[in-house]
C-alpha cells in the first residue's frame, strides 16, 4: 500500500512551522485540514497461469502445423493444457523442466473443461478475479475499439505509448506485424474480448488472452504465456517459450491503483 496526507492551512505560515514545511511539527497557522489516504495495487494478472499454452477445449495442428513448446519453470512446468484435447503432429516438441521426463501436457482436464462450459464471465473471473466489464473500466486499462477488427499495428502503438499497460482489445485482432512486440523488461500484456490470429513473423515477449487463438505465422515465437477461452489452432510451427520473470513483471507491476477500504481520514 501507499499512504498519502494531504493538508491545507488557512494561511501559509512561516518557517519551520509554515504549512508546508518539511516537518513533523504541528503548522502553526489559523486552521488546518487534513486528508490521510491509502491506496493499493489492483494487479492486471492477479493469477500467473501454470502452462505456456492454456485451451478451455482444444489444442490442434493442422497440415504442416507443429508445436514446440517449452516450459523451464519448475514451479509450473506444464506446457500445454486443454479442457478436450491435444492434437498436435508427430514431429511437435513439448519440453517440460530438465530433469522431469514426460512431456508436461495436461488434457482431458475435466475442470477446465467445466470452468470453459460455464461461459465467458466464470472463466474470465478464474483468471482475473474480477468480471470483464470491471476490467476494462480500471484506469490503467487501454481500451481499443476493435469492432472493426485491429492488427498489428494497432497493437503496437498501443504498447508504445502506454508502456506496462494492460491493452485490451474490444473485437477481433490480426497480429499481422513482422518484428518484436514487448520486451523482457516491459512485456506486452493483450487481452483480446474477441479471437486473436497470429499471422506474421512476430516476436513477442508478454501474455494474451482470447476467447480463440490462430497460429498462421510461419517463424512468430512467444515468449510468455498464451490463454485461449475455447481453442487454439496452429497450421504452420508454433514457437512457445514459457518465461516466469517476465510473467513475474506483469503480475508484481501492472494494474491500478485504487483507494483501500477505511483508506480515507480527514482530520
Amino acid at each position: 500500500a501507499i499512504q498519502f496526507l494531504s493538508r491545507g492551512c488557512s494561511n501559509p505560515g512561516t518557517g519551520g512551522t509554515s504549512c508546508f514545511a518539511q516537518s513533523d511539527n504541528q503548522p502553526v497557522v489559523d486552521g488546518t485540514t487534513s486528508v490521510f489516504t491509502q491506496i493499493g495495487l489492483v494487479r492486471a494478472l492477479p493469477v500467473l497461469p501454470k502452462s505456456t499454452l492454456t485451451a478451455g477445449t482444444t489444442i490442434t495442428t493442422s497440415g504442416t502445423g507443429e508445436l514446440h513448446v517449452a516450459n523451464g519453470d519448475f514451479s509450473s512446468g506444464i506446457t500445454a493444457h486443454a479442457g478436450v484435447s491435444i492434437n498436435a503432429s508427430g514431429p511437435s516438441r513439448f519440453m517440460p523442466p530438465a530433469g522431469t521426463g514426460g512431456t508436461g501436457r495436461i488434457d482431458s482436464d475435466n475442470v477446465l473443461a467445466v470452468l470453459q462450459q460455464q461461459g465467458a464471465e466464470p472463466w474470465f473471473r478464474a483468471q482475473f478475479v474480477m468480471d470483464r466489464a470491471g476490467y476494462s473500466r480500471q484506469p490503467a486499462t487501454v481500451r481499443l475499439d476493435c469492432a472493426a477488427g485491429c492488427f498489428g499495428r494497432d497493437i503496437a502503438n498501443a504498447v508504445l505509448m502506454n508502456p506496462r499497460n494492460p491493452i485490451w482489445a474490444d473485437g477481433d485482432v490480426d497480429l499481422d506485424l513482422d518484428g518484436p512486440l514487448g520486451t523482457a523488461a516491459d512485456p506486452v500484456m493483450l487481452i483480446v474480448n474477441g479471437n486473436l490470429t497470429i499471422s506474421a513473423d512476430i516476436q513477442a515477449r508478454g501474455f494474451v488472452h482470447a476467447n480463440r487463438i490462430d497460429w498462421t505465422a510461419t517463424t512468430a515465437t512467444w515468449d510468455g504465456a498464451l490463454v485461449a477461452m475455447t481453442s487454439f489452432d496452429t497450421t504452420t510451427v508454433a514457437t512457445l517459450r514459457y518465461d516466469k520473470p517476465m510473467l513475474d513483471i506483469i503480475r508484481l507491476r501492472y494494474g491500478s491503483f485504487v483507494r483501500l477500504p477505511g483508506g480515507w481520514n480527514l482530520f
